[in-house]
């Protein structure tokens, strides 16, 4: 084993249908994959609560989290932790209205600065740093779903495939979809030497996945393009 190379710690975020302890789900697929062609170590794997699974990187617990999108404003500069160059692959944030006031990425910016702010947002807990608006967190994405289907709150920001499997398993047919924007969906990592040895391993290792044609693959199990579609129309919207 070179002397750079060592055995890693996977914190991967508690994601339904796409990371559930133990282990299972196309996120730990993915991270199963990367160990697969890590040859000179192997990388165990970890699923965690969302904020805690960030935490575990910054207190040594894991040598690495994901999933973590990386919006355009974000800068690593104060942060405990990094983010890592190479992306997995892209993940498109949702934009979650009441159908009575149908909400705009384009109306959340233009009053980005007005105080007080007239929109009230929710976000997966951990995940507010990286987006550039005033939003609060909640711990589950039923939670930021069933606030704005009862217009307590004006919308939820939420990842594509892990908010849709929420909405269409509630049947909330007051709830609009738009598309807020899609971003790198990346790896957090600590700072320091730690995580420089950390991502030239991962990135060795996706790069390998990439080469062999399955990282595109395995993160499309994961995350699809935009799909244009809405809870209260057909079929979802029919009676049942």
């Amino acid at each position: 084993m070179p002397a750079w190379a060592t055995d890693l710690r996977a914190s991967v975020a508690y994601i339904p249908t796409l990371a559930e302890p133990p282990s299972q789900g196309p996120f730990i697929e993915l991270v199963k994959a990367m160990d697969e062609v890590y040859s000179e170590g192997s990388i165990s794997i970890g699923v965690y609560p969302f904020a805690r699974s960030i935490q575990n990187v910054t207190s040594d617990v894991a040598d690495f989290h994901l999933p973590m999108l990386r919006s355009p404003h974000y800068s690593d500069e104060g942060r405990p932790f990094r983010l890592m160059n190479k992306p997995m692959g892209q993940v498109c944030l949702v934009l979650y209205s009441h159908v009575d006031d149908r909400l705009t990425p384009q109306q959340l910016y233009r009053h980005k600065h007005a105080q007080p702010y007239p929109y009230r947002l929710s976000i997966m807990r951990g995940s507010a740093q990286f987006i550039d608006l005033p939003v609060e967190e909640v711990n589950r994405i039923e939670q930021g779903l069933r606030q704005t289907s009862l217009k307590r709150v004006h919308g939820f920001l939420g990842a594509q495939e892990e908010a849709d499997q929420v909405l269409r398993e509630l049947q909330l047919k007051s709830i609009h979809r738009s598309l807020f924007e899609c971003y790198d969906d990346v790896i957090i990592l600590p700072k320091g030497e730690r995580g420089r040895r950390t991502e030239a391993i991962l990135q060795q290792a996706l790069e390998t996945l990439e080469a062999q044609g399955r990282l595109r693959q395995l993160h499309r199990k994961v995350h699809q393009p935009y799909q244009d579609w809405q809870i209260y129309d057909p079929p979802f919207g029919s009676a049942n």
